[in-house]
């Protein structure tokens, strides 16, 4: 009666302690999968604020020129390229910025994860006096 006992047990907490490490792995893979998703996302919207501020400058930059040289001067262009590079150039900065910190929450907290999913040990013992489960989590 108490081998019955002992080995149902065991085997209930061994499908427990199964169950419980397969929900934590599974929640640590998604989560890594998200975190790698908005590093890769931050990565796209840092290198597209990059064309996007230089593009800004440019626009700015021949505003400026246009509205300094009297030869050349269209009060109508360099009236709205002044500003308009000033806003082109800041929504790169931000795009830039955004996409920067995105991309460094992003890495920190998938390696992170990957830390814990690599903590997170399962293993058997066996020996004459006992069989069992053990999980090991690693801080």
């Amino acid at each position: 009666m108490k081998s019955i006992l002992k080995y149902c047990t065991t085997s209930f907490l061994m499908v427990f302690t199964v169950t419980v490490h397969a929900q934590n792995a599974e929640l640590y893979q998604n989560k890594i999968h998200h975190y790698h998703s908005m590093k890769n996302t931050g990565s796209i919207v840092m290198l597209s604020g990059i064309p996007v501020g230089i593009a800004g400058g440019i626009i700015y930059s021949n505003g400026l020129k246009k509205y300094n040289d009297p030869a050349g001067y269209d009060e109508l262009e360099s009236y709205f390229q002044i500003p308009a590079g000033i806003v082109i150039t800041a929504l790169g900065g931000t795009a830039f910025i955004g996409g920067l910190v995105l991309n460094i929450i992003g890495n920190k907290k998938m390696i992170e994860y990957q830390k814990k999913l690599k903590n997170l040990k399962l293993g058997t013992y066996c020996s004459p006096k006992a069989i069992g489960l053990s999980i090991t989590y690693t801080f």
